[in-house]
């Protein structure tokens, strides 16, 4: 199983990369928002983590895209942001997968 981990941390893609590689995955970094949805499209990758604040655009915007592309539509994204700032309200995004489904 290959994980793409997107994020524009190199720190952060490396300690994740090398926690899941002992345990037998297979694992590509992307650290903007473009590299990490041509790797998507274009690498046969199983699972996504995904950082919400990158270089080149967001990770909504590569998750929006994911979705609406037939190819990439169906894998799995694990959202990850990380702040160092602590923000006084939360919200909620519901996304709707293709099958009908949906998490918020």
């Amino acid at each position: 199983m290959t994980i793409l981990i997107a994020d524009d941390d190199r720190g952060l893609v490396l300690l994740l990369s090398k926690h899941l590689l002992k345990r037998g995955f297979e694992v590509t970094g992307a650290y903007d928002a473009m590299q990490a949805y041509h790797a998507a499209i274009r690498q046969s990758v199983d699972a996504v983590i995904l950082d919400l604040s990158m270089p080149a655009g967001t990770g909504y915007e590569v998750l929006k895209r994911m979705r609406a592309n037939l190819k990439s539509s169906l894998i799995p994204v694990i959202v990850l942001n990380v702040s160092h700032t602590p923000t006084p309200w939360a919200f909620a995004c519901r996304f709707e997968s293709p099958r009908g489904g949906g998490f918020s």
